[in-house]
């Protein structure tokens, strides 16, 4: 398979190569796309987007909808046209979609039955010139939104005539720009070029043990890198099959992934997704022996949920990444789910990373430093943004701003993020070291770890707890739990039960929100603890 087949247009490829093969489905109404069938409507799509709507090579495409095949057949339109990708997060507030939508200026916006006022409402203030719908959307209706304002991407893809496959005039040319969750300030669109799409395909075929016989159940939001390219697109790119959820959830997809008769292969998702499907009553007896991968992203898993997945035989394996970076930069192997539990895995093959400490150089194995990345799945920078004024980049690398530790044999291990990073006493204080150990404790379903002020060491720990159900905590002894795992200037200074955390879609805690809401007191029992 070409480059320019895998990275741009697998479509035409598999169209010819297996067109009765399954490509997409729809699990909500069970509808299913043949590889010919979607090569069909891409054309036609494509066709429509051009002479319809004005796109144009360069030209963003914006889309706001849950996941939905369509998204996936837009995506793959606009490659032929020559035009970028821009998935937007159907999550976010609307100020906060305007602030993409001016940042991008697409010349189009797509959206769902769901998203249509606010899509309306976002058009009208970023200056968007054309609206376009998703199935059954367009035409006036109790909301008031008049009858020509949107496009049926549908009717018009039937009606237009159907793009061929192009060739790609510069591999560098953007295909998606992927906006950044903003959790360290406003979004910035990480460019993906076809170059950096087709390495960061290359990158999750053999970790994922990928083929064309590949069956993805698609739950992870595609406007976010790991549900777009970590195993979507690759799985599409070999010409296996992407089964499309709307939205997750845990009874559904716990059924879904244990009938042998779907066939499902690979699966994945943040840990919380993992946890709730492990409390699902049917999860007691589901059997995933026929599945292959199931991949964790976004956070930490403990140890009951992982080893409850792989007893019923599905091993679980954390990938790191970001979406700068590809979005994958590591996996644990699965066949090291378990002797390397804790381990966010070995580098990808075609990204480069260093580990290097406050001085610019490397650090020795087993020492805290920086990941740097550098390789052709790297991206080339952000969306409008020049390259050499910002701090992500230092020469032709990447820095990630996350700390981690590198052992002998090469598995990476993460320590946090470097601005979630405190001093208690001029030494160094990592959450998620003390999270993960706090999380070990079998009363703990939930736990978070910010910084307060203290007045002898500077700065302390707050660990914020969420008990498992029905659970009566005792907090003295998560306390006791930390100091016999801990350095003591890494103990909490405090503990508190709290209700559970809002997450974004990569799993992550909003830190700053966290300190905002429970860090305005100051510590009073620091000292004593030590």
């Amino acid at each position: 398979m070409s480059v320019h087949h895998l990275a741009s247009d697998p479509v035409s490829y598999h169209s010819r190569s297996r067109p009765h093969a399954p490509a997409l489905e729809d699990v909500t109404t069970g509808e299913v796309m043949t590889w010919r069938a979607l090569d069909e409507v891409v054309g036609g799509l494509a066709g429509a987007l051009a002479d319809d709507l004005g796109v144009a090579q360069g030209d963003r495409v914006a889309v706001l909808a849950n996941n939905d095949p369509w998204v996936l057949v837009v995506q793959f339109a606009c490659m032929r046209l020559g035009a970028i990708f821009v998935p937007l997060n159907f999550r976010l507030a609307r100020p906060e979609l305007e602030f993409l939508c001016t940042d991008s200026d697409p010349i189009v916006l797509i959206h769902d039955a769901g998203m249509r006022e606010v899509a309306v409402d976002i058009a009208a203030a970023a200056g968007i010139p054309r609206l376009a719908s998703f199935p059954g959307v367009a035409g006036a209706d109790e909301s008031g939104v008049p009858a020509d304002c949107a496009y049926d991407i549908v009717a018009g893809a039937a009606a237009a005539a159907p793009r061929a496959a192009r060739p790609i005039s510069r591999i560098t040319d953007p295909v998606q720009l992927l906006y950044t969750s903003g959790t360290t300030g406003r979004p910035k669109a990480a460019i993906c070029t076809h170059q950096t799409l087709h390495y960061q395909l290359l990158n999750s075929v053999q970790p994922y043990g990928l083929s064309s016989s590949s069956r993805y159940l698609a739950v992870l939001p595609f406007f976010h890198a790991a549900g777009l390219n970590s195993m979507t697109n690759p799985v599409l790119a070999l010409g296996g099959t992407v089964a499309v959820v709307p939205r997750f959830d845990p009874v559904g997809v716990v059924e879904l992934l244990a009938g042998r008769d779907r066939g499902f292969t690979h699966f994945s998702g943040a840990p919380v997704m993992y946890q709730m499907m492990s409390a699902v009553p049917a999860f007691a007896d589901a059997d995933f022996n026929h599945m292959v991968h199931g991949q964790i992203g976004g956070g930490f898993l403990n140890w009951e949920v992982t080893t409850a997945f792989h007893d019923r035989g599905l091993p679980l394996s954390v990938g790191y990444g970001s979406t700068e970076m590809g979005p994958i930069v590591s996996i644990v192997p699965p066949t090291a789910t378990l002797t390397k539990f804790g381990s966010c895995g070995l580098p990808v093959q075609y990204t480069a990373i260093r580990i290097v400490g406050p001085d610019g150089e490397d650090v020795a194995p087993g020492q805290t430093g920086e990941v740097w990345a550098h390789g052709p799945a790297v991206t080339p920078g952000y969306w409008r943004r020049d390259r050499d004024d910002t701090s992500a980049f230092a020469g032709e690398w990447f820095r990630t701003g996350d700390a981690l530790v590198q052992d002998e044999d090469g598995y990476l291990t993460m320590v946090d993020r470097y601005k979630d990073m405190y001093k208690s006493g001029g030494e160094n204080v990592y959450p998620a070291e003390v999270e993960r150990v706090i999380a070990e404790h079998p009363d703990v379903a939930d736990a978070a770890v910010i910084s307060i002020a203290d007045e002898r060491w500077g700065e302390v720990g707050r660990a914020l707890i969420v008990p498992r159900p029905g659970v009566q905590l005792d907090t003295t002894a998560i306390a006791e739990h930390c100091r016999t795992r801990l350095a003591k200037y890494k103990v909490p200074a405090d503990f508190l039960v709290v209700e559970p955390f809002e997450r974004n879609v990569t799993g992550k805690i909003p830190k700053a929100e966290l300190k905002q809401k429970y860090g305005s007191r100051r510590s009073t029992v620091a000292s004593a603890q030590r």
